[in-house]
């Protein structure tokens, strides 16, 4: 057996697995049988497809005499030999694939036990020592030998595992290279300890069509979006097809990649996340019972106290699950506008989701149609992008969603504007709260890359393309715009302010002339006190509010067509951080209008009143004969 050492037990000793290099319900059996299948199969049709070709030359005699035929009939002998060798080699690697299912699969059972045992055996170790405990402690709870145990029988799993995986890489890595796996992967249980893999850790599966003759390179995958269009235009449907399918992770988050295609690979990732959420919430479930178990025949009979920590952490994973599933499945389906504005039946019940990788806290939405190529259509008048703010997870994004397919709704009702569409970014990790939120490091990580997203969306020249942020949002759309970021329109909303170090619109190379719109609440507390404060990496730049080459537009009221209800400032001075994204309301009504170009309310300037040598400051809107004053978008 192959001598391995490999870590198995938590920093004071404890067996803990999950530490474990491999959990028993990702060894990748599947894969290793699926590609022995494929295999055999490839061996077969090289092998048929040769004789075929020899079948029908050798009945040619009949028909055709000439000098140079015996030299074409001889020629035909060591082709159809060369081929059923490489059957053979096809069908040698197909067992050697079926060789490892076999010797891992006795492991598997045992692996999946151990996996129960030592999280039960764990779970009742820290409950009895919530302080924490070293494995020198052990001794007084009579323990020590158990988990020794544990460990040892940890050791040996991972002995076979690696064994059988060193084997079958050998033998494989033994076979003609030219029909041997390449740069990807025996699946997900073959790690990079081989010499058969590549650099990256990752092979290419035997099977036809093999994407590695048409996946993108490094270059075209460290390239602008428009290299990487040009390289997408080249491929055929079927290569398209195929790279969604192999490489969803890589196809659904690739600038340059048309959006239907990028949602087409994204629907994979969120099942393949949904089910990664549904196996780990699973596992605490199970080492919770075990735990519960454990202490009923405990010596001690203490009262079983479920671990709180684990108990957060299921709650977690369940409102993860729940906030996906709602993009598999909306709970109220959403209306789809064609170029005449005009619904489409029927209508939307799934969100398009045109960036989602958990590992790097990325997603964004798409509200609105495709052309044949599944880009944004030319015939799209009006193209948004929506940024968040502060406390946005991707995990939790559907009431940000949901705010931005009411801007897609309300901006297709209007009839004078044309045709929108709209995405929702969120490309990155955000700040989760008010001191986090002072940081400018997160919106100059964001910042870039909200400029390459943008970038990368296919606008047609005659079509308006507007930047619309929310509070930190603004902060991250600011370090875009310093970052050449090139749209036709910006806003900012309850903005935390230009950007880092940012003094003035001025300041950005491409965007310093196009029209730049804001608002904020009055007694905004949550941005509102901090505007143009910026110390180092604390801070985020100047005041939109106060820049003259920013128009600022009027909050208003709660409802725009009934003002008895209230005005934005009644929700609170925290609250009215965000309603202004209340649908129907004056705030909500200017977004609309400035990504649709049309008209907009202007900002009421307040009133100092004095009376009685007091000095009393009156919102603009609360002025007597206070009269909306409207303007146009430019």
């Amino acid at each position: 057996m192959v001598a391995v050492y490999v870590r198995v037990t938590d920093a004071g000793g404890l067996i803990d697995p999950s530490v474990f290099p491999q959990r028993s319900d990702a060894l990748g059996l599947e894969w290793a049988q699926e590609q022995a299948r494929v295999s055999r199969t490839m061996g077969q049709q090289a092998a048929e497809s040769v004789q075929d070709v020899h079948s029908a030359w050798s009945r040619l005699p009949e028909y055709y005499q000439a000098p140079e035929a015996d030299d074409l009939y001889r020629a035909m002998d060591p082709a159809l030999g060369a081929a059923s060798r490489e059957q053979e080699k096809f069908s040698d690697a197909a067992r050697y694939l079926d060789d490892y299912v076999d010797e891992v699969g006795v492991v598997k059972q045992r692996l999946a036990n151990l996996e129960v045992e030592a999280g039960a055996f764990l779970a009742r170790v820290r409950a009895a020592n919530p302080g924490g405990v070293a494995t020198m402690l052990l001794q007084e709870l009579d323990t020590v030998d158990q988990n020794q145990d544990l460990i040892v029988r940890a050791q040996q799993v991972f002995a076979v595992l690696l064994e059988a995986e060193q084997r079958c890489a050998d033998r494989i890595k033994a076979l003609d290279e030219q029909i041997v796996p390449v740069a990807r992967g025996l699946g997900p249980a073959l790690t990079g300890r081989t010499g058969l893999f590549s650099s990256t850790g990752a092979w290419s599966p035997v099977g036809p069509p093999s994407v590695a003759e048409f996946a993108p390179t490094k270059t075209i995958l460290d390239g602008l979006a428009s290299e990487v269009r040009e390289w997408w235009d080249t491929l055929t449907p079927e290569q398209r097809t195929a790279l969604v399918a192999a490489m969803p992770m890589v196809i659904g988050n690739l600038n340059g990649v048309p959006v239907k295609f990028r949602a087409d690979a994204n629907r994979i990732n969120l099942a393949t996340e949904i089910d990664r959420l549904e196996a780990e919430k699973a596992r605490i479930e199970e080492e919770l019972r075990m735990a519960a178990m454990a202490s009923r025949f405990s010596s001690a009979r203490r009262q079983y106290v479920p671990d709180l920590r684990l108990a957060m952490e299921l709650d977690r994973l369940q409102a993860a699950i729940d906030s996906y599933e709602q993009y598999r499945g909306l709970d109220k389906a959403q209306e789809q506008y064609d170029r005449h504005g005009l619904p489409v039946s029927p209508p939307r019940t799934t969100v398009e989701l045109v960036a989602f990788d958990p590992n790097r806290s990325s997603i964004a939405t798409y509200r609105g149609p495709y052309d044949e190529a599944g880009d944004v259509p030319d015939w799209v008048d009006n193209v948004a992008v929506h940024v968040p703010g502060t406390t946005t997870r991707m995990d939790d994004f559907n009431e940000i969603d949901t705010d931005v397919y009411n801007l897609y709704d309300a901006a297709n009702r209007i009839k004078s504007a044309g045709s929108t569409a709209v995405f929702a970014w969120a490309g990155g990790e955000f700040p989760q709260n008010i001191p986090e939120a002072a940081s400018a490091s997160y919106s100059r990580d964001l910042g870039p890359k909200l400029r390459d997203f943008i970038h990368a969306i296919d606008v047609h020249p005659d079509s308006t393309l507007t930047a619309e942020a929310h509070s930190y949002g603004s902060a991250a759309l600011g370090i875009a715009e310093s970052e050449g970021l090139r749209v036709d329109r910006v806003m900012y909303v309850a903005g935390a302010g230009l950007g880092n170090d940012n003094t003035s619109v001025q300041d950005f190379p491409y965007t310093k002339d196009v029209p730049h719109y804001t608002q904020m609440a009055r007694r905004d507390s949550v941005v509102g006190l901090i505007q143009g404060a910026d110390a180092g990496e604390l801070g985020h730049g100047a005041s939109a509010l106060r820049d003259p080459e920013v128009t600022r537009l009027e909050t208003g009221y709660i409802n725009a067509a009934n003002w008895s209800e209230g005005d934005i400032e009644s929700t609170g001075v925290f609250e009215s951080h965000s309603s202004v994204y209340t649908k129907g309301s004056t705030s909500f009504n200017n977004i609309v209008g400035v990504i649709t170009g049309t008209r907009v309310e202007a900002y009421a300037g307040d009133e100092i009143l004095v009376t009685g040598g007091q000095l009393y400051n009156i919102d603009g809107i609360d002025a007597e004969g206070y009269e909306p004053r409207y303007l146009d978008v430019e």
